[in-house]
């Protein structure tokens, strides 16, 4: 029988960390445990590169792949992966596979968008200052979140018929609007689904064996990678209502919202067999 390896691919804000407050103490009892079992975690987020390389630094995690900006980059630590192609971009201790168009791409098209109705603020626009206050970050932590290379997160401010034209005026030049927990992200054709099962299928070839993968999300933009894991958890929020496609779809959906929930959800999902 082929050996099975377990893997987690997990969102961070409003999943795996708090909504308001960033922490993810109350999910540390299972993140020791997926150490101690030698599960990967694998974060994919609409965070930078940066912010979470950050983050896994202060969980004590080792370097692992990590999918960045909604499916848009893929980093792949060297020291597990040799190069396969030339698209494979050296970054230094990474390997970065690209799945979209750089974000000074995305941000011309913004700028080209008529806004007559429309207000957009972008955190190119706000800067790190900004996107503290707007979201809670301190400074630094924010200019990590700024260090974007393929997307542009966004807060719309408009009628529905207005946002609407936005999102359409975006996709028509091959892009995407895709909707998190706190900002509309503007990006390529591709998402957190893909990128996961890319890189699942990269793991399940590089190591000859057979992968099963739990993922956690707690926004829309998730529901590719919650659709395309074997074992999906869906985050309740304390933010919003639980959308359809999520009621119709079949995961299992938390009693509690961030962390602890998450917590819960992966020691369970260890305790079965693979």
């Amino acid at each position: 029988m082929p050996i099975v390896k377990r893997l987690v691919f997990t969102d961070l804000d409003g999943t795996l960390l708090d909504h308001d407050t960033y922490e993810f103490e109350p999910a540390a009892f299972a993140v020791d445990q997926l150490k101690r079992d030698g599960v990967p975690l694998i974060f994919n987020s609409s965070k930078t590169f940066a912010e979470m390389r950050e983050l896994q630094r202060a969980m004590g995690l080792v370097p692992s792949p990590m999918i960045a900006e909604n499916g848009a980059g893929v980093f792949l630590p060297k020291q597990q992966f040799e190069r396969k192609s030339a698209r494979w971009l050296d970054r230094g201790a990474y390997w970065l596979v690209a799945h979209s168009e750089p974000r000074q791409h995305w941000l011309d098209l913004i700028k080209a968008f008529p806004k007559d109705e429309l207000s957009i603020q972008t955190f190119d626009s706000l800067g790190p200052q900004g996107v503290a206050e707007l979201t809670g970050l301190t400074v630094s932590a924010a200019r990590l979140a700024c260090e974007r290379e393929f997307s542009e997160p966004t807060s719309l401010r408009g009628s529905v018929k207005a946002i609407a034209t936005f999102v359409d005026f975006i996709k028509a030049r091959g892009g995407q609007v895709q909707q998190g927990g706190r900002f509309n992200t503007i990006s390529g054709d591709c998402d957190k689904g893909r990128s996961m099962q890319w890189l699942a299928n990269l793991i399940a070839q590089t190591e000859a064996c057979e992968v099963r993968t739990l993922a956690l999300g707690d926004a829309p933009n998730d529901l590719p990678m919650l659709n395309a894991a074997n074992t999906a958890v869906w985050i309740r929020s304390a933010h919003r209502s639980i959308p359809a496609a999520v009621s119709s779809a079949g995961f299992t959906i938390s009693s509690k919202p961030g962390p602890q929930a998450w917590g819960d959800a992966v020691a369970d999902w260890l305790q079965q067999k693979p």
